[in-house]
């Protein structure tokens, strides 16, 4: 089946989109594209492009309004539940959505969710050192 390239090409220049002038001329939007770059068309106009950035713009920040919404209502809920946890598996559990739930809301809030500090030594070093100072305070305890 032939399509008329013109009304192609006309539908282009007037706004239409690649998928509106494939539909309502019964081809293939590949169709519709390789007549446009043959012609020097763009199938979306700048028109249109500033209308799609400003529709996803708002879809994301829509996103980020929901996102924050239902974080709030997980932590009013957590905030609820906290008497509830009376077993250490419970608590453990809770513990752990929060620190979820934090990271989650701090990521939203554009800050930082990792420990950058870091207070001399590597990561091992400082644990055997609390290691060792734990071990001794219990010394001291079981002395006393």
């Amino acid at each position: 089946m032939s399509v008329d390239h013109s009304a192609i090409v006309a539908a282009l220049k007037a706004g239409e989109s690649q998928n509106a002038v494939a539909r309502r001329l019964g081809c293939g939007p590949a169709t519709v594209n390789r007549v446009a770059k043959r012609n020097g068309l763009e199938c979306h106009s700048p028109k249109n492009q500033a209308a799609e950035a400003e529709i996803t713009a708002a879809l994301a920040d829509y996103s980020i309004e929901r996102r924050l919404a239902l974080l709030n209502k997980v932590f009013a809920k957590a905030e609820e539940l906290i008497d509830t946890a009376t077993t250490p598996h419970k608590l453990q559990a809770l513990a752990i959505a929060i620190g979820i739930l934090t990271d989650k809301r701090r990521l939203e809030d554009g800050e930082v969710t990792a420990r950058t500090e870091v207070s001399g030594g590597d990561a091992r070093e400082r644990i055997a050192s609390k290691l060792d100072e734990l071990a001794t305070r219990r010394r001291a305890a079981d002395a006393a």
